[in-house]
């Protein structure tokens, strides 16, 4: 398994090139029932580039119950993703999400390996039957964030495959996973684009990703022969 600070850093996704931001105001649709993380999970995360130019209303905090009442453009060819380290910067980019917490328990008495989240340091850990953890956050590769007692672990799919979910209180939104992009629009307004909305929606397509690790804005396609205007010199007999 990768230590916990690989893995971290690959979920924050070159967290050094993220500017810093103050914190995002209270989202009161995520109650203490939620994990809020920084970045967007997986080996390869989601992400957009605009196929056109687009105005939509976007909202003032990583929140559901906000209306969407500020007014953001965004431009043709831009990829926001957080890979694109150019557009990290100079649109102010933050990445957060929110994972539903689950609660698992240990089937049988069973040790495994894992990393602090605090400092990436192994540990081992001697569960015994009956105990319970909770699950936080994916992050890649299969490893997961947990909390064991009061402290954050990085884990692997052996804890997952011994352990068995504890039922949900409410099984409506047990599996949500919302990932929300703050960012500077084209005409200045600074807000929060929750990524459910706007995913396979006319305008927004997959994002400009060339290699793992590295996604760029889309260049503008240049003009064929046919589009291209020649201007000629005057006729020199012409009077």
């Amino acid at each position: 398994m990768a230590t916990a600070r690989t893995l971290i850093s690959r979920f924050s996704c070159f967290v050094a090139f993220l500017p810093a931001v103050g914190a995002a105001g209270p989202a009161f649709s995520y109650d203490a029932s939620w994990y809020r993380a920084r970045g967007w999970s997986g080996e390869y995360s989601n992400g957009f580039t605009m196929a056109t130019d687009i105005t939509l209303n976007i909202r003032g905090s990583p929140d559901l119950d906000v209306p969407k009442s500020m007014s953001c453009v965004l431009r043709k060819g831009s990829t926001y993703h957080q890979w694109n380290k150019k557009r990290i910067v100079a649109d102010r980019l933050e990445f957060i999400s929110f994972t539903k917490i689950k609660t698992y328990e240990l089937k049988a008495s069973f040790t495994v390996e894992v990393s602090r989240e605090s400092d990436g340091r192994n540990t081992t850990i001697e569960f015994k039957k009956g105990d319970r953890w909770s699950y936080l956050a994916y992050l890649a590769e299969g490893n997961f964030l947990i909390k064991f007692g009061d402290t954050v672990y990085v884990a692997g799919e052996d804890l997952y495959d011994e352990s068995t979910e504890v039922e949900a209180p409410v099984k409506s939104d047990w599996s949500r996973y919302d990932e929300w992009l703050k960012l500077k629009c084209a005409n200045g307004t600074v807000g929060w684009i929750f990524f459910n909305e706007i995913k396979n929606t006319p305008g927004f397509s997959k994002a400009n990703i060339s290699g793992y690790g590295v996604a760029s804005d889309r260049r503008p396609e240049p003009k064929s022969p046919s589009q291209r205007v020649i201007l000629s010199s005057p006729s020199p007999h012409r009077k």
